[in-house]
Parts: C-alpha cells; structure tokens; sequence
C-alpha cells in the first residue's frame, strides 16, 4: 500500500492518498514539496520528494474596440488606445504588423498611436 502526505506547512489536497496514482490540487499558488513513501503497513520507505508549482490563471486583457478613422493628407491622426487587465497586471501596447507603415508611430507605454499619411499611401489600409 502506498502512502503520500503533504510535506510539514503545505497548503492544498493530496486525494487519493492511499492510492499509487495520488493527485494534487493546490489551494494558492506558490511552490510545493510532496514526499511520497511507501509502505507495507508496518514499515514505511524513505521519501522520495517531488516539488511542484501552481499559479493562478492569467485572465485576458481586452483592448477596447477602436473603429474606423480618416485622416486628410497633411494631418495627423491621433487615437489613444485603451485596454484593461482584470487583475491590474500593468499593460503594453504593440502591434501585430510590423514594421507599421511609414509616418505611423505607438508608444508601448502609453497606448498613443499616431499616424500621418503620405501622398503615396492614399487609399484603405487595415
């Protein structure tokens, strides 16, 4: 019969404990230690010990909708992006295409895109 106990201080369920394939739900995250031993009923082994991590899931940042924009030649369009994190992790910003088109710039930091078009990039762009 094999016997699994949580290591002195650890958090989190070991089911299965008197089973050979035991599993392990962690309650918080962090790093655990599991010794496992086995045993006969009157002598237990020497433990062997696995260490395991558990996080908590990240949930999605969501950058809200921004829309369809013109801009005349010789102007400037400015637009200030706008995401949020539910569990406040700091956010950047970037783009997918790279490099972007000539006159266009993003601030990682800050969310700001800016884009002033050229005479030769006049049409849809997406």
């Amino acid at each position: 019969m094999a016997a699994h106990r949580l290591a002195l201080g650890q958090r989190g369920v070991l089911a299965d404990a008197a089973s050979a394939i035991p599993s392990f739900a962690a309650d918080v995250a962090g790093h655990y230690v599991v010794k496992l031993v086995v045993g006969d009923g009157q002598l237990d082994s020497g433990p062997s010990q696995v260490t395991t991590s558990a996080w908590a899931p990240n949930p999605s940042r969501v950058l809200d909708s921004i829309g369809n924009h013109t801009v005349p030649l010789g102007s400037t369009l400015t637009l200030q992006l706008s995401a949020s994190d539910p569990d406040g992790d700091p956010l950047v910003f970037s783009a997918l295409e790279l490099p972007l088109p000539e006159g266009a710039c993003l601030d990682a930091a800050s969310g700001v895109f800016t884009f002033r078009p050229a005479f030769h990039q006049i049409g849809t762009a997406s």
